[in-house]
Formats: structure tokens, sequence, C-alpha cells
């Protein structure tokens, strides 16, 4: 009896488990990102190291640009430099980046990746550092600026960068 009863209880709570996240699911979203243009930063994977997201958050700030560690989303465009999102909760499906921005403009965007190279720069040579004698890293030619390759894909040095704006 004893063994029966746990088992109902155990049956009883997975049942009432999925109906009570559908619930929480549809509430309205809440986010801490703002419409706008932005930039996306990510490092490639073989590359990251603890806390460079907060490093790079840190010193846009210090740039006086604006800048937030947020979900990433798929994003990719053939043609324009900027892709459009809506603003999303987030879901844990996709690693975190950093988003770089809102900037009011597609123009005051672009023209923002000229402060870039100083601020990845700086986070690239500390990863660099950390690799030891034996590992020189990448090795950022001097005056290398931020390049766009295609749609709304960036590169510089190691970085996967994207031209994005979130819409409400």
């Amino acid at each position: 009896m004893k063994r029966l009863t746990t088992c109902l209880i155990i049956i009883l709570l997975c049942a009432a488990t999925p109906f009570s996240q559908t619930r929480r699911n549809t509430r309205p979203a809440q986010t801490s990102i703002k419409h706008g243009y932005y930039f996306t930063v990510d490092m490639c994977r073989a590359c990251y190291y603890p806390e460079w997201r907060k490093d790079v958050v840190r010193l846009f700030q210090q740039q006086g640009i604006g800048a937030t560690i947020y979900e990433g989303a798929m994003m990719e465009t053939a043609n324009e430099r900027f892709v459009s999102l809506k603003i999303f909760p987030k879901r844990g499906m996709w690693s975190d980046v950093v988003y770089v921005g809102p900037f009011a403009s597609e123009e005051v965007a672009v023209a923002a990746l000229d402060k870039f190279p100083a601020v990845l720069g700086t986070v690239q040579r500390k990863r660099n550092k950390m690799g030891g004698s034996a590992d020189e890293g990448w090795l950022l030619e001097e005056g290398e600026k931020v390049r766009r390759t295609k749609g709304n894909d960036y590169k510089y040095g190691f970085y996967e960068i994207k031209g994005c704006r979130l819409v409400a």
C-alpha cells in the first residue's frame, strides 16, 4: 500500500509539471535588451577563456558604448548589413553572446565599428598571453579593422560579429 501511494504521488507530480510549465511560458516576455541596432560579438569556441564576455562588456562601456550579455540567436542575411529580429526572451537554446548597442541607426552602428579594434584587440591579446610562449594565439595585423564579409557577417581577429536590428 505504501509503495502504491508513493507511485501515485510521483505520477501526479510528473503529470502536473508540464501544465505548470506551459502556463509559465505563456506570460509576456520580460527582457533587459531594448530595440535598436546591435552587433553581436562571439569568440571562436577554441579561444574562449573564462570571463571574456565580461571583459568585452566592461571595455565597451569604458569607450562609452553600451554592451550587454544576452542569448544569441541564429541570424544570417545574404545582403543586408543588419538582420531584423523580434526581441525574444532568454530560452537557453543558444549560448550567450555580447550585444553591443543599441545604436539609433545603421549609420551610427557602422561608424561605431571603428572603436571595436581597441576593445576586441585588448581581449584578444589577453587571450593570446594565456596560451604561453608555445601558443602565440591569433596575431592581429597592425591597423586591422572590422571588415564586412557578406550580408550581416563581420570579422575581426577570431571574433564572429553579426549585425542585427532588434524590433519590439
